[in-house]
Order: structure tokens, then C-alpha cells, then sequence
């Protein structure tokens, strides 16, 4: 990989942001150190000479783009203060309206199971997942009473990366999160007990199947 084929961040010089180096983390140019890590070599009071002195000119160059893309990273609303309309609308994720417009709000997929997984090197790969709204109502055996009940499957065409671990019978999941860079989306699922992974495609979109799959154990 050409070093001059890797995407600039912004207007920078010296500080990149390429899904191909460092799964799209801002970085210097010409290495692999993250501009994270730069940072943090700073906290822990390292100078600009003993930063050249360990990791060369060229990193001790970068350091003030690097300051300057950091602050500008993190000066953005937090995805905790966007309202759903406005995440719908960053995400750019088709399918992800009609997802939200069955729960009424923007799902976490906490609790969520992982039915399955199908990876295609050249075509469309999917992961369907088994989703629902918990209440706070209980039934007569003492269980939570859960509605909305929908597979919700990711299609991903052109898998560029991925990593994968812990598949079993159940694959429990913490929760989703979905992201959208300048030509990729990521898709992360966080586990409870089970399938985790991370995944990056050029598309994605989302599919509803309403209802509570065979051999669910919400299906109570």
C-alpha cells in the first residue's frame, strides 16, 4: 500500500484517515502510530525531543496537526445528544428508518440474540438478528413481558474487513452500535454472552421480518 494513496483527514498534511490502516483511526503519515496514541505519549509527559528521540522526526513533526485534528475530532455532538431524526439522517442507512418507526425510538439491541451468519466473499452477506421491546409488565410465570418482536437482518455487500469470535447457541448481545465513514460503514456487536464481531462493508442496509423466530427463547 502506497503511502500517497491513503486518504488525508481534512485539509492535513501529516495526519490521514484510511479504513486501510488502522481500521480508519486518524494517524501520522508514513507510520503506523495512531494520533491516539501520540496523545497519549504527550499525557504521560513525553517531549517533543525524547518523541523523536523513540519514534523519529517524522512523528515528532506531526505532533502539532495531530493536536489540532484531535481537537477538531472531538469538538462534534456526542451521538448521545443527536435526536433520532438526526442519526437517521448521519447514518444514511437504508432500512434503518423503517427499524426505528417499528420500535419508536432508536433500538440499543440490548438482550438482542444473533441468529445467524452468512459471509460472501463477492456477493451480499447477512446477519440476522432477533430483537424486541422488553416491558416492564410480567407474565404469570414471573417473566418479562417482551412485544415488537422483528429479525432484523444487516446485508453488507463488499466486506472489506471483519473480525469474529465466540459463536454458540445462544449469542447474547450487550448491544449494537452503527457507524458510517467517508465510503464504509461498520457494524459492532457487543456481547453478553457469545458472538462478538466487527464488520466493515462499502453498503449496508437493513431488512424487518416481524415476529418471534423458531426456537427463540423470548418465544415464551
Amino acid at each position: 500500500m502506497e503511502d500517497r494513496e491513503l486518504k488525508p483527514y481534512k485539509n492535513f498534511q501529516r495526519i490521514v484517515a484510511d479504513p486501510r490502516l488502522l481500521e480508519g483511526k486518524l494517524a501520522i503519515r508514513g507510520t503506523r502510530f495512531s494520533v491516539s496514541f501520540i496523545l497519549s505519549c504527550l499525557a504521560q509527559g513525553l517531549s517533543l525531543e525524547r518523541i523523536e528521540e523513540i519514534y523519529g522526526p517524522v512523528v515528532k513533526e506531526a505532533v502539532p496537526e495531530a493536536l489540532r485534528a484531535a481537537a477538531e475530532a472531538v469538538d462534534v455532538p456526542s451521538q448521545a445528544a443527536l435526536t433520532t431524526e438526526q442519526r437517521i439522517a448521519e447514518l444514511q442507512l437504508p432500512g434503518l428508518e423503517d427499524l426505528v418507526a417499528w420500535f419508536g425510538y432508536f433500538p440499543t439491541f440490548h438482550d438482542a440474540e444473533v441468529l445467524s451468519v452468512s459471509l460472501d466473499r463477492t456477493g451480499a452477506s447477512r446477519i440476522a438478528v432477533h430483537t424486541f421491546q422488553m416491558t416492564n409488565e410480567i407474565d404469570e410465570k414471573g417473566h418479562y413481558i417482551c412485544r415488537k418482536h422483528v429479525v432484523v437482518t444487516f446485508v453488507l455487500e463488499r466486506i472489506r474487513d471483519l473480525s469474529i469470535e465466540g459463536f454458540n447457541s445462544q449469542n447474547v448481545l450487550n448491544g449494537i452500535s452503527l457507524a458510517r465513514g467517508s465510503d464504509y460503514y461498520e457494524l459492532v456487536l457487543e456481547e453478553i454472552h457469545g458472538l462478538a464481531g466487527k464488520f466493515q462493508a462499502d453498503e449496508m442496509r437493513i431488512e424487518l421480518d416481524p415476529g418471534i423466530p423458531s426456537g427463540s427463547i423470548y418465544g415464551r
